[in-house]
């Protein structure tokens, strides 16, 4: 397909929905719709996301030992080194500790190690915004890594300091001895906080009945003793669910009695499971991990996909479900599961499902590879809907995830993209689900934001399917917690080769800096200074990014557009020189009336949107020419009010000014 057919196809402009933009399927739609929906969020908004979650962690968080101390560090030296040993919540303390911070004009975000792409330093200077909020973990960092980050530090504290942000940084008590004198008095070493505290307030958050009365006998006690903050975490919900699983209509089981049951089982429902899985026949286990997979699936969708599963594993499957067979209401009764009254097949509870194939996964091993291969046959049925398809997709992923096999799921997510003999909107939100959830993933995210990086950035790049999909991950959940990361991955698939995926990726990069001028401008940054292999695909996403409503709009932490900064001012100039050297005009045409049409409310800005535009045209005469046909065209209208005359004398003065015919006029102010 050429460029100039790909351009004929649906574009999205904000992929958190479902529309359609002309002629064509709404396949790139679905995948960012589904996306959406697999893993919705608080009205879609990243940095709202992040907000939100340090809140609730403040909700569970239980002061460690020398916690006032690290408050204290951070608010006198901008900086904070929070040390301790695992499980003790080293990272968890160094979020509410900026948690508690005003919110000011800045935002919270996590730095990440970004070597693969730059070769600049590790702690640029533009990481850093006006009262930002900075986080960084080398928990997990080797020790070469660790001595590399440290090193850059002194210059770095100097940029936060200079622009009242605020810096914790999570290191492993391993590494403590790393630190140089100047960084030692900036160390807090973090105590374990009370494990029963813990506990309790986190009994507290899931509303578990007792938790104000936790007493704690000696079982208890010994895993307190010996737990991770996380595990004592897990703990929690485990009581609650067995909680859920033990109340009647009449009464709530005491909360000792719920710890007993928590303690001594591994996950909820495992008993209950490997009771039912001892008591059913091959046919009956099948449908139970059929209808755990699906979640909520139809009645007949259950059936078609249970008789595929025992046909994959092997197993005869003629005559099934036919009417000598008991009534599939009385089968899933054995099952603890139900037909409601819209004949969908449900358990009393989600989790229920999620420990019925946990259970599977663990107890059968080499039934892995069976429900590989049936999963990725029976995504491709027309009688399966999408919810059914992400159910499975994430039924599979997180199983994968638990038990440390990341690699699966990139290769998965990959062959998916790439199966022409499936409908694209049959696999590709799959796809999308399986990179999305290992993004997520606290363990395995780090291998995936690298393994997307290798994609996106390897020549010549992913095949089209496949960087859609990528857009969808980046721009949905990557974005959320690594910002600079989702830019940097979408910026490169905005090179494409593809002109429809060069506009999707480009309207993905519009909406993630949307509101944070900070990254925006990091964007630009790249935008004007790629190599020259990029530049015509650069100066297409320059004229996306310059709307007119972006540069004049006052974001939420600012007290001004970014138009009235000089410097600002200067990426705009360099993105035109771009676009004036490597673009028709037919591409840019609009753009440019659009700055020249510029509303009233606005008009203070008019004079250095002329500026930017004549000096990005620079000494190019031919530049300058069609810039000027641009403006005169949009004059001429039969209706042009005075003011466009106007706006084309203006032009046509710094034009004549820029060629040394009049003297110069006077540039707009500096800000």
């Amino acid at each position: 397909m050429t460029d100039a057919q790909q351009s004929s196809r649906s574009h999205v402009t904000n992929p958190r929905g479902p529309v359609h933009a002309g002629t064509g399927d709404q396949t790139i739609n679905l995948i960012f719709d589904a996306a959406a929906a697999a893993w919705a969020t608080s009205q879609h908004d990243p940095k709202q996301i992040a907000e939100d979650e340090l809140r609730q962690l403040k909700q569970v968080f239980v002061w460690p030992p020398d916690f006032a101390r690290a408050r204290t560090t951070l608010h006198d030296w901008n900086t904070v080194f929070v040390v301790g040993r695992p499980g003790t919540g080293r990272q968890g303390a160094s979020k509410v500790l900026l948690g508690e911070l005003p919110t000011g004009k800045g935002t919270f975000h996590e730095i990440v190690d970004e070597s693969e792409e730059r070769n600049g330093p590790l702690l640029p200077k533009d990481l850093v915004g006006e009262e930002d909020r900075l986080l960084l973990d080398l928990t997990q960092r080797t020790e070469e890594r660790c001595r590399a980050y440290l090193g850059e530090l002194p210059h770095f504290r100097t940029v936060v300091r200079n622009r009242n942000a605020r810096l914790a940084v999570a290191l492993d008590h391993g590494h403590e001895h790393l630190l140089s004198p100047e960084l030692s008095r900036l160390k807090v070493s973090l105590g374990r906080p009370r494990a029963e505290e813990v506990l309790r307030r986190h009994l507290r958050v899931h509303e578990v009945d007792g938790a104000d009365c936790l007493t704690v006998d000696t079982a208890l006690r010994h895993f307190l003793d010996e737990a991770a903050l996380r595990e004592i975490a897990a703990l929690a919900l485990r009581v609650r669910e067995e909680q859920r699983t033990l109340s009647d209509a009449a009464s709530r089981p005491g909360l000792a009695r719920c710890l007993e049951r928590a303690l001594t089982t591994p996950r909820p429902y495992d008993s209950e499971v490997a009771e039912i899985v001892s008591e059913a026949d091959s046919e009956q286990r099948a449908l139970l991990l059929a209808a755990a997979c699906l979640k909520q699936p139809r009645s007949d969708t259950l059936c078609l996909a249970t008789a595929l599963l025992l046909k994959t594993a092997g197993q005869p499957t003629e005559g099934l479900y036919l009417l000598h067979h008991a009534a599939l209401g009385s089968r899933l009764r054995q099952l603890k599961a139900y037909l409601d009254s819209t004949g969908r097949v449900r358990f009393r509870e989600d989790k229920f499902a999620t420990a019925v194939v946990a259970y599977f996964w663990d107890n059968f091993p080499p039934f892995r590879y069976t429900l590989r291969s049936w999963m990725t046959g029976v995504i491709k049925k027309p009688w399966l809907t999408e919810h059914d398809r992400l159910a499975i997709a994430a039924a599979y992923a997180t199983q994968r995830l638990r038990t440390g096999h990341p690699r699966d799921l990139e290769v998965l997510a990959t062959r998916w993209s790439s199966d022409t003999s499936t409908p694209e909107q049959a696999r590709l939100p799959a796809a999308t689900l399986l990179l999305g959830q290992g993004v997520r993933d606290d363990a395995h995210g780090g291998y995936f934001r690298e393994a997307i990086y290798r994609i996106v950035a390897r020549p010549p790049g992913p095949d089209v399917p496949m960087a859609h999909v990528l857009i969808g991950v980046c721009s949905e959940t990557m974005a959320t917690h690594h910002p600079h990361q989702a830019l940097v991955r979408l910026h490169h698939l905005a090179r494409h080769r593809s002109a429809e995926v060069r506009g999707v990726a480009g309207d993905s990069l519009a909406e993630v800096t949307h509101g944070d001028d900070r990254l925006y401008r990091r964007l630009l940054d790249r935008v004007t200074s790629g190599p020259p292999a990029s530049a015509y695909a650069d100066a297409e996403l320059f004229v996306r990014l310059s709307e007119l409503t972006r540069l004049t709009a006052v974001t939420r932490r600012a007290t001004a557009p970014l138009l009235v900064s000089a410097s600002f001012r200067e990426q705009l100039v360099d993105g035109w020189r771009l676009v004036f050297s490597h673009l028709r005009h037919e591409t840019y045409a609009a753009r440019v009336r659009q700055w020249l049409d510029i509303p009233a409310a606005w008009a203070q800005h008019l004079d250095s949107l002329l500026d930017v535009l004549v000096r990005g045209a620079g000494e190019d005469a031919a530049a300058l020419a069609r810039l000027y046909d641009i403006a005169a065209r949009w004059a001429l209208h039969r209706r042009t009010p005075t003011s466009r005359r106007e706006t084309v004398l203006a032009l046509r003065q710094r034009i004549d000014a820029a060629q040394g015919i009049t003297s110069a006029v006077p540039p707009p102010s500096a800000a």
